[in-house]
C-alpha cells in the first residue's frame, strides 16, 4: 500500500506537498535514512511482537522511577484491570478505538524521552517530519524519506489480523508532544487461539489494509546532499532542534547549525553567486497548506 517516489531536490517535495490529496487529514514522518521501515522503538529495541501485557507490566514497574525523577504523577490502571481488559478482543479494541486507551499519557511521556515504545509517532506538519529526516548528520546516506499518511474511515478488522489504530493528539503530556504537532499509532493483534493480544508491525497493516476506505502511504525520497539546504529553509521559520525540544542541549545544537553550518553555506554560496531556486512566497503558499 505504500507509493514510493525518488524526488531529485527539497524543491520537489514541496510540489508534492503542495498537490492536493484525497484526505484532508495528512500525517507525516521523517526519516533519516530511506531504508528504514515503519518500526517502533520498541522493535528496533528486539522486542518486536511483544504481548501487550507484558509491555503494561513492564511500565508499571518503571513508573515509580519516573514519577520520582519528574516529579509528575501518571494514570496507569493497576495490573489486574489491564489484564481484565485484555482477557477479549472486543474491550480491548473498543477501548482503543474510542478514545479509552489506558495509561496513554504515561505511554506519550515514556515514547517522548525515549523509553522503547510499541507508539510509532507521526506529526501533522510536514516540515516537522522533515526536521526529522535531515536534522541527523549521516555521511554514506544517499537519501532521506518523508512518509505522508492519510488514514482510512474506521472499521474493525476482527481478530487474528493486525488492527491500525490512530490516537491522537488529545491528551495532557510531555510539552514535546505540543511542540512537534504529535499524533500516534498502535498496531496489536488478538490472536484467538492463545487469546493474548501482541503488538505487530505497522506495515503488516498497511500491507493488509483494504476496503472501500482504505489507508494510503506515500513515501518521498530526497537526496541527502540537500541537507542543509533543507535545515536552513526551515530555521528561517524557527523550526529547528531548539523549537521542537526545548532543551539546553537541542539550543546548543540549533546554535551549532547556525554558527558554523549554515554560516559557511552562506558564505559558499557567496562566493558562488548561487541562489535558492525557491522564493519566500513560494514558501509561505506552502507552508500556508498545513496550518
Amino acid at each position: 500500500m505504500i507509493t514510493e517516489h525518488n524526488l531529485r531536490s527539497w524543491e520537489g517535495l514541496l510540489k508534492e506537498l503542495s498537490a492536493p490529496k484525497d484526505s484532508k487529514d495528512l500525517f507525516f514522518r521523517g526519516h533519516a535514512n530511506s531504508a528504514w521501515s515503519l518500526t517502533t522503538t520498541l522493535e528496533r529495541h528486539g522486542c518486536d511482537r511483544m504481548n501487550v501485557a507484558e509491555y503494561y507490566e513492564l511500565i508499571g514497574r518503571v513508573k515509580p522511577q519516573v514519577e520520582s525523577i519528574t516529579g509528575s504523577r501518571f494514570d496507569l490502571p493497576d495490573y489486574p484491570k489491564v489484564l481484565k481488559l485484555l482477557e477479549s478482543y472486543d474491550s480491548f479494541s473498543l477501548a482503543l478505538s474510542f478514545g479509552g486507551f489506558p495509561g496513554y499519557s504515561f505511554f506519550l511521556h515514556l515514547r517522548q524521552c525515549g523509553f522503547p515504545s510499541p507508539l510509532l509517532d507521526w506529526t501533522r506538519s510536514p516540515f516537522v517530519a522533515a526536521f526529522f529526516a535531515f536534522a541527523p548528520d549521516r555521511p554514506g546516506i544517499k537519501r532521506r524519506s518523508i512518509y505522508v499518511w492519510a488514514p482510512g474511515r474506521f472499521r474493525a478488522t476482527g481478530a487474528n489480523a493486525p488492527e491500525l489504530k490512530r490516537l491522537g493528539p488529545y491528551v495532557p503530556t510531555h510539552q514535546r508532544h505540543v511542540l512537534q504537532q504529535s499524533d500516534y499509532t498502535i498496531c496489536p493483534m488478538y490472536n484467538t487461539e492463545k487469546q493474548e493480544w501482541r503488538f505487530a508491525p505497522h506495515e503488516d497493516a498497511m500491507a493488509s489494509d483494504v476496503g472501500p476506505s482504505p489507508n494510503r502511504l506515500w513515501k518521498f525520497n530526497i537526496p541527502s546532499t540537500e541537507r542543509l539546504k533543507v535545515l536552513k529553509y526551515l530555521d528561517g521559520f524557527n523550526l529547528n532542534a531548539y523549537s521542537l525540544f526545548g532543551s539546553e542541549e537541542s539550543l546548543m545544537e540549533t546554535i551549532a547549525l547556525r554558527e558554523l553550518d549554515l554560516r559557511k553555506q552562506v558564505s559558499e554560496e557567496l562566493g558562488t553567486g548561487s541562489e535558492s531556486s525557491l522564493s519566500r512566497n513560494q514558501a509561505a503558499d506552502t507552508a500556508s497548506r498545513f496550518r
